[in-house]
């Protein structure tokens, strides 16, 4: 069986203890719920890589904004008839 993901391990070992051996039966679920978890893994990566780059955008996009002086006031707009 190929190595287990080091959660559903760590999972294993607390239910089951560091010396229980992974029964024959057992090994295709546990594998592919290895590869759930490690497709989990790369997919929140690949969100959390997403997420940073925006918000490098959005904080040049800010900086970049130009700011109106603490007390002015802002755009006024009045319509009349």
């Amino acid at each position: 069986m190929e190595k287990l993901h080091a959660l559903l391990r760590r999972q294993w070992q607390r239910i089951f203890g560091r010396d229980k051996l992974v029964p024959e039966d057992w090994r295709p679920f546990l594998q592919t719920v290895s590869e759930t978890y490690a497709e989990f893994d790369t997919g929140r990566v690949m969100v959390e890589r997403a997420l940073g780059v925006e918000f490098g955008r959005t904080s040049r996009r800010q900086r970049r904004t130009p700011r109106r002086p603490a007390g002015s006031p802002g755009l006024a707009l009045s319509c009349s008839r």
